[in-house]
């Protein structure tokens, strides 16, 4: 996945952008990058990652 992807690119509701903008939040996680795409077309996920990159972030 490309380091410099933006939240923009995977797909967020321009209410969304807005809300990550104003929370701070710039970009995303390796695992918040594979995992939003697949929650955004309703699919399934199972996912890994260390302590504090993002996982509950995600899926909120």
């Amino acid at each position: 996945m490309e380091q410099n992807l933006t939240f923009a690119e995977l797909g967020l509701s321009k209410e969304i952008l807005q809300a990550l903008e104003q929370k701070g939040y710039g970009y995303p996680t390796r695992i918040q990058a594979e995992a939003i795409p697949p929650f955004m077309q309703w699919k399934d996920v199972i996912a890994k990652a260390p302590t504090g990159t993002g996982k509950t972030f995600a899926f909120g």
